[in-house]
């Protein structure tokens, strides 16, 4: 086990851990599968003390928040501006690994959602 560090700042290294872990396939599948994700906060939090950071459910909670929303200004400049503009979020492609396979949405379900706000049999 590595030291445990503790410090008011995320340094590049633990940022890139908690990416790691939080972005799991096992770790995303529990965050889809659960109303309260407290207890996989915990998780995260009990790994990374393994990697030697030491940082409480709420800090770790927050960051992901702030990495999501960084993740997703980042990505609507490259809509606005398209593949010219440039990327400045330092950790875009890991986030963009995770995320971009989340906002992918099926066809039939959009489908599905503009066809049952209209009553079709009313012609």
């Amino acid at each position: 086990m590595a030291a445990v560090v503790e410090c008011a700042r995320w340094c590049t290294e633990e940022i890139r851990a908690l990416i790691n872990i939080w972005g799991n396939l096992d770790v995303q599948q529990k965050f889809d599968g659960t109303v309260r994700d407290s207890e996989v906060y915990k998780n995260i939090s009990e790994e990374l003390k393994k990697l030697g950071y030491a940082r409480t459910v709420p800090q770790i909670r927050s960051k992901v928040k702030q990495l999501k929303r960084d993740y997703r200004l980042q990505k609507d400049k490259l809509n606005l501006s398209g593949s010219a503009g440039a990327i400045k979020f330092k950790f875009f492609l890991e986030m963009d690994r995770i995320l971009s396979s989340k906002d992918t949405t099926c066809p039939s379900e959009i489908l599905e959602t503009e066809i049952s706000g209209f009553n079709l049999s009313s012609k």
